[in-house]
């Protein structure tokens, strides 16, 4: 259960960066939508 929830968040943290890169956002606006 722990390495599934690692593995989702890691995924979840990847697309953020992903989205980042593309947007060109800070990353303290983006947590801001979370």
């Amino acid at each position: 259960s722990n390495t599934i929830r690692s593995d989702d968040t890691y995924a979840k943290d990847r697309i953020r960066s992903a989205r980042l890169k593309l947007n060109g956002i800070n990353p303290a606006i983006i947590t801001r939508y979370k």
